[in-house]
């Protein structure tokens, strides 16, 4: 099994520019794979997964925003600035910060060479939307409860695409 680790935010990361914000919520999710991963074959491989393909149904279905493997290849390759309900906010040649929407919701991704492979990253952040009961900002009562089941899935979608990867 692929070890997933939590760690906090590298500080060059795009998604660290939330950690500070009042009631926000951010995550990060390493792991490293035995070969070398360019960011373009991260995000095609992390957004195609089994978990995301099933995810990205579940989306088109629901939300009514379909996205096929077209897409993912175009969003990896820098020719689209969109997949689905994601939305381009920055990207270099490591990391790339998406938006779910408009909404509050940011999907992060990163690599980093090791002598013998790769870093790949995983993290997320949810921005302040409410106010708890003495007023302070709050990703709010719905959020918060599905916090668990987000800290889980996280960890599903790395080790997906780091098995896929490995596997390659």
């Amino acid at each position: 099994m692929t070890r997933i680790d939590h760690i906090p935010l590298p500080p060059h990361a795009f998604l660290d520019r939330f950690s500070s914000e009042a009631g926000a919520h951010t995550d990060c999710y390493v792991t490293e794979v035995p070969a070398h991963v360019d960011l373009e074959r991260f995000i095609a491989t992390f957004f195609d997964t089994w978990v995301f393909r099933l995810e990205r149904k579940l989306l088109a279905i629901f939300a009514r925003q379909s996205s096929g493997q077209e897409d993912v290849k175009a969003l990896a390759h820098g020719a689209s600035e969109k997949l689905a309900m994601w939305r381009l906010v920055e990207r270099d040649e490591n990391q790339i910060l998406l938006r779910v929407g408009d909404g509050p919701i940011r999907s992060w991704l990163m690599r980093s060479d090791l002598q013998a492979g790769t870093q790949l990253y995983f993290g997320s952040a949810l921005l302040a939307v409410a106010k708890d009961k003495r007023g302070n900002p709050s990703v709010g009562f719905f959020a918060n409860a599905l916090m668990g089941f987000h800290r889980l899935y996280s960890r599903i979608l790395l080790q997906a695409a780091a098995r896929k990867l490995s596997s390659a």
